[in-house]
């Protein structure tokens, strides 16, 4: 996934989980769909790696522990 380009339409954030102490580079569209990628290599994936991928209406804006 690291030389995957997502289009303009795709807002870009940095964001963490807090429990597993990582941090994602998340890309969202106005639909609800989201990708999270690894921001760097650690016990759960390697940089670049796809963590999840989310989709339907968002309950925030953002999620908790995001800048954008």
């Amino acid at each position: 996934m690291a030389a995957v380009k997502f289009s303009p339409i795709f807002a870009h954030c940095h964001t963490s989980v807090s429990e597993i102490i990582i941090s994602f580079h998340g890309y969202s569209d106005t639909s609800g769909l989201e990708y999270w990628l690894h921001e760097e290599d650690s016990k759960w994936g390697k940089k670049g790696d796809l963590y999840q991928i989310v989709y339907g209406p968002r309950r925030r804006p953002y999620p908790t522990n995001t800048i954008c």
